[in-house]
């Protein structure tokens, strides 16, 4: 299937074929509907000659995000996360800020806590959070046209992975930036997820692989210096602090190594699902067999040949996912 992006959104360059997983769920979490209303769309891998890798078979953002998984709201790891954000931001205190995509409400609570600001605006085209003294929900995307007066920051956790186009929005947060503006930023640390093969690491929310090198290139190439950085753990995620400079249109970027460091992730993934096959077929017979993770972990592994003949049911820590149905299969949720 041919890529239904027809150049590099980051270069304009010519893209070739990388990988091709054929039909995959397009929502990773769980349905309370008919097993007939899921979804399903080609998964094809796609990179320049110069090793920037996007999955070329996007889906419509509307579509994409109808509704919310959950994803970073549940489990002590992700907890920690939003602590240690809030106390990396609470190092540049920050006045007229907007979070773009932080619409569960909680870093902007955590941050408030303990520190001082004029306004917090955020926008989110699925919030859960409502409109609260100085922090302002706005219920839609912020996207190309979107521009601010004003704002001193911009905050965005976990959104720069999601991004179709990250230099027509790198330029509008440029533009709508105080001359000595910043941007404070988490995303997941890509690269070593993808070495440890942890499958959520691209799909079709996450669209371009993204190693250090690339967020980084990104970042000069749209008006943004790189002042600081912070791990949260070693294979979770990065904290980037930046300030405003000028762009650097002509900046080029080259990573062969990307090309083959994204198709080895499927290929052993791949394999993984036959030896998880054979360790089932080698249990008795009478022997319960459960799978856990009500999300993409499941569902790859599900779609890409997993035998889910003696599986009895998905088990999910997540109360809001327990009694529903994986999307994509016909597999329940219970808690362990």
């Amino acid at each position: 299937m041919m890529p239904n992006i027809n150049s590099c959104p980051i270069s304009g360059d010519k893209l070739y074929p990388v990988i091709s997983l054929g039909k995959q769920p397009i929502f990773f979490g769980t349905t309370n509907e008919p097993q007939t209303n899921d979804q399903f769309n080609e998964m094809d891998w796609v990179s320049t000659r110069n090793g920037i890798v996007h999955l070329g078979t996007r889906l419509p953002l509307e579509l994409l995000y109808a509704e919310s998984h959950n994803s970073g709201l549940i489990g002590e790891v992700w907890r920690r996360h939003h602590q240690e954000f809030a106390d990396f931001i609470s190092k540049f205190q920050p006045n007229n800020i907007c979070e773009i995509g932080g619409g569960h409400g909680i870093l902007s609570t955590i941050y408030s806590k303990k520190n001082q600001f004029n306004i917090w605006e955020i926008f989110e085209p699925n919030p859960s959070a409502k409109t609260k003294n100085n922090i302002i929900v706005r219920d839609e995307f912020f996207s190309h046209t979107t521009v601010l007066n004003e704002k001193d920051c911009f905050i965005h956790s976990h959104l720069f992975e999601h991004l179709y186009d990250h230099g027509s929005i790198l330029s509008s947060i440029h533009s709508s930036l105080l001359d000595h503006g910043t941007m404070i930023f988490s995303l997941p640390n890509i690269k070593k997820m993808v070495e440890r093969d942890y499958i959520n690491a691209l799909n079709f929310e996450h669209v371009t692989y993204l190693p250090e090198d690339l967020v980084e290139h990104l970042l000069i190439k749209h008006g943004f210096s790189v002042e600081e950085k912070q791990y949260y753990l070693d294979d979770h995620s990065i904290f980037y602090f930046c300030k405003k400079s000028s762009p650097n249109p002509i900046l080029e970027y080259d990573n062969k190594n990307n090309i083959e460091t994204v198709r080895g992730f499927y290929e052993r993934s791949l394999q993984e699902i036959q030896l998880i096959n054979e360790k089932i077929r080698s249990e008795r017979t009478d022997s319960s067999v459960y799978l856990f993770g009500a999300h993409i972990f499941s569902q790859f592994y599900l779609t890409n040949g997993l035998d889910a003949e003696r599986i009895i049911e998905i088990l999910d820590n997540d109360q809001s996912k327990q009694n529903g149905r994986l999307y994509g299969t016909n597999l329940m949720v219970n808690s362990p």
